[in-house]
């Protein structure tokens, strides 16, 4: 079950400091004669936790620079993820941060 808001936040990789972008939002119930309202109640907390930077959530998902899948991630919020950006040289941008589709 997705979060009722949505959320855009980045993750920083334990293994080689690239920063990521990250993003859940808002998922309509598919059939609401269907909604599991025991579900819903048990998922209530879980979207609380994320909601907060995923406090208590163990987070594993892929690099998209080293390739690696683990959980050795940091959350950063938007003003972190300036901050972290800002005290980079250009040359560390272009190699932790994802590539411009433009």
């Amino acid at each position: 079950m997705s979060n009722r808001f949505f959320q855009k936040f980045y993750l920083r990789c334990g293994n080689c400091s690239a920063i990521q972008r990250s993003a859940q939002g808002y998922k309509p119930i598919a059939n609401p004669i269907l909604f599991n309202s025991d579900e819903h109640c048990r998922n209530y907390h879980d979207e609380q936790r994320r909601a907060a930077g995923y406090s208590g959530v163990l987070v594993t998902c892929r690099c998209e620079s080293c390739r690696r899948v683990h959980s050795n991630w940091t959350v950063l919020d938007a003003q972190e993820f300036v901050d972290a950006k800002l005290r980079m040289t250009p040359e560390d941008r272009a190699q932790r941060l994802w590539a411009s589709k433009s």
